[in-house]
């Protein structure tokens, strides 16, 4: 390897952030009731 060859380190994926952009815009495009957010967010969790 070339010692004057520059390393481009791939960016970093804030999957939480991801995560938190998908369930948002299910929730806001779906009928989901208070009740079943826990169950919701407990089932993307064990996903």
């Amino acid at each position: 390897m070339d010692e004057n060859a520059e390393i481009i380190e791939p960016q970093a994926v804030n999957f939480v952030e991801l995560t938190a952009d998908l369930v948002s815009a299910y929730v806001s495009k779906n009928s989901v009731r208070p009740g079943d957010l826990p169950d919701l967010l407990a089932s993307i969790h064990g996903a």
